[in-house]
């Protein structure tokens, strides 16, 4: 590879992470580029790129530091442009850097990773996030009761670790199960506005005919639920039409871009009913 930026002490970092991208994570040499301009948006040229197959623009910075401050404005811009670049720091092992602590932790905060190599291999010290999934709200823990906090963490970790899609349906998933929960404990006290016996799946039948059911039925003044309005299980009711769509897999960056888009609105919009539901229910103790 041919470096025309990188200084010599660093050419054979550079290369110990091309033989690292290649032998871990199977990226073929060839499509591996040196200081190139990686989109007509971006003036940044990384060390190394190159696109994944799930069309990331994957970008390596060869360095002796964990993290620059030059990096703010590439990592602002992608944040910004919903752009899908993973960026990653590689650095020599063993790097004697008295605020390496302080840099590893400022490469997490932005979403950046690391590597450190040399001649013998890598190791991935922490991993990057896709930069246009970075923007997403984070999940105030504190305002869900503390059994929900450890599935919430997970979604949203599984979000920000490049499966948007696996994350809204993890969220999707716990909304299902408290929303069925529900119906159950209405059927068992017979809050109902009707004495007529009301068939209930609560297992294996659709929850959007659930819903409907729990709409249709629910006596909202005895249950003590009286913001389980028409219009808030309308609101939840919409979820299940698009939940079953968040895993097709994008054919190339432009539709990536607008997927990432689209499903940080709707792990936005999916915690806050979330918590909503759990908020207008607290009368049944589910």
């Amino acid at each position: 590879m041919q470096y025309l930026i990188l200084p010599k002490s660093l050419q054979v970092t550079a290369d110990a992470a091309i033989e690292y991208l290649h032998s871990q994570w199977g990226i073929a040499k060839r499509n591996i580029k040196a200081e190139v301009v990686i989109h007509s948006n971006f003036n940044y040229r990384p060390t190394l790129s190159t696109i994944t197959n799930d069309h990331h623009s994957l970008c390596v910075e060869v360095s002796e530091s964990a993290y620059s401050n030059s990096l703010d404005s590439f990592v602002q811009e992608c944040v910004a442009k919903n752009f899908p670049a993973k960026l990653y720091v590689a650095m020599p092992k063993d790097v004697q850097d008295s605020f390496y602590s302080s840099k590893i932790k400022r490469a997490k905060e932005n979403g950046v990773g690391i590597i450190e190599v040399d001649g013998n291999g890598g190791v991935l010290i922490q991993d990057a996030i896709p930069l246009s999934l970075a923007k997403v709200r984070p999940i105030d823990m504190r305002q869900f009761p503390a059994k929900f906090r450890e599935a919430l963490a997970r979604a949203e970790n599984t979000f920000r670790s490049a499966s948007p899609d696996k994350g809204c349906a993890l969220l999707f998933d716990e909304m299902e199960d408290h929303f069925r929960k529900l119906a159950k404990k209405l059927n068992d006290k017979k809050l109902w506005n009707s004495k007529k016996k009301i068939p209930f799946d609560y297992t294996h039948g659709s929850w959007a005919n659930l819903i409907e059911l729990v709409q249709k039925n629910i006596d909202k003044n005895r249950a003590k639920c009286p913001e389980l309005k028409p219009t808030f299980l309308s609101r939840l009711h919409g979820i299940t039409a698009y939940r079953n769509d968040t895993g097709h897999k994008p054919h190339d960056q432009a539709s990536l871009i607008k997927r990432d888009r689209e499903l940080r609105t709707r792990f936005e919009s999916a915690s806050d009913t979330l918590l909503d539901l759990i908020n207008y229910s607290k009368s049944l103790h589910i």
